[in-house]
């Protein structure tokens, strides 16, 4: 299984996150424009994880001949949970002190927050708020317990087929179970596959293929040729699922997901095999900035809105305050909370790449 490409540091790959939740902020603030703002935002922040974890997974195993799930887990518990279990906190501290309307299951909301279980959670309508917006962190960890496992089972081989094998047939099984889920129709449908894990799990396995598939050489030369189309395929793909989706009686294989979904899979392989102006634009000092500060301020966005909320919406002044206080929270939890636990990765071991794409989205 071993390539001697390596992904490195791209900060483009930054801004791709800096993009995604600043859609899933104007959407989740009522901005007109972006009414599939969220949605869209964490197709992307899915298959943005997939490649980086399987990328780092592989290249840890052509590195050190071996993956370890140990140092796997630990690196991944000290780039999430600081600034969960601060997050958690701080809310909890606040809810008591001040409850806010809306924030009427803060006590069960803590308890799947910290089991993970958030999109189970939600499906079931618990009252989590405000822990809701969470439910996608749960079906990362999840993925990330599970997707451990098999690279650890398929890196026994020396080349890299069975683990694409491996990652189609899970991509193929995925899209059943949508398919199976859409012929149920009735009550719940929807947010069985808005939220089940079996179904939102597509995501990052497309990204894992495609970090899978870049280990032939053939394949990132085609995704050089190919890169300008593909970028252009990928953006129009994206803008046009910002703006609408088809509803799901008439989407039998729910291509309201799977179109963002393989766009953002096409825009990371023009972006990672060609510099273009996409390149530029994504690589922008301010971009990159909220990129790697965008789990911070994922957590605290949602929180931050619903304080400020009137009737459902923060006023226009509001929203604008609301964005400034989530950036500040992001910062501050950056500096404060996240850095001096990343600081302690190298020792679970790095990879090149790891040392500086610190993957652990949003």
């Amino acid at each position: 299984m071993t390539s001697t490409w390596r992904l490195g540091y791209r900060p483009e790959l930054d801004g791709l996150r800096g993009v995604a939740v600043a859609l899933v902020f104007l959407n989740h603030a009522g901005v007109p424009g972006v009414p599939f703002g969220a949605p869209l935002g964490c197709d992307v922040f899915f298959v943005l994880s997939g490649f980086l974890i399987t990328t780092l997974l592989l290249e840890e195993r052509d590195v050190q001949g071996r993956i370890s799930l140990k140092a796997f887990y630990a690196r991944r518990a000290l780039r999430l949970l600081p600034a969960l279990a601060v997050f958690v906190l701080i809310i909890d501290v606040l809810a008591a002190v001040h409850p806010v309307d809306g924030w009427d299951g803060v006590g069960s909301g803590s308890l799947w927050t910290a089991l993970y279980g958030l999109n189970w959670a939600t499906y079931a309508r618990s009252h989590v708020a405000p822990f809701a917006h969470l439910w996608s962190l749960s079906i990362e960890e999840q993925f990330y317990v599970g997707w451990g496992l098999v690279l650890l089972l398929v890196a026994r081989f020396s080349s890299r087929a069975p683990a694409l094998l491996a990652t189609l047939a899970l991509c193929a099984a995925s899209l059943a179970l949508r398919w199976i889920w859409w012929s149920h129709t009735g009550f719940g449908v929807y947010s069985r596959l808005y939220y089940g894990t079996d179904s939102r799990v597509l995501s990052p396995l497309l990204g894992a293929a495609l970090a899978i598939g870049v280990g032939w050489p053939v394949v990132r030369s085609l995704a050089r040729r190919l890169a300008v189309p593909l970028l252009g395929l990928g953006l129009a793909a994206l803008a046009l699922s910002v703006h609408g989706r088809g509803p799901i009686d008439n989407n039998p294989w729910h291509f309201g997901y799977l179109i963002p979904e393989l766009a953002t899979v096409a825009i990371l392989a023009g972006v990672v095999f060609r510099q273009t102006f996409v390149n530029r634009l994504l690589g922008h000092p301010a971009v990159v900035h909220l990129g790697r500060r965008s789990y911070a301020f994922y957590l605290w966005h949602v929180p931050i809105l619903s304080w400020f909320a009137v009737n459902g919406r923060p006023p226009w002044p509001q929203k604008v305050l609301a964005l400034a206080l989530a950036l500040l929270a992001a910062e501050l939890s950056m500096r404060f909370v996240e850095r001096p636990f990343l600081d302690l990765k190298h020792r679970f071991g790095r990879t090149p790449s790891q040392a500086a794409t610190a993957p652990g989205h949003r």
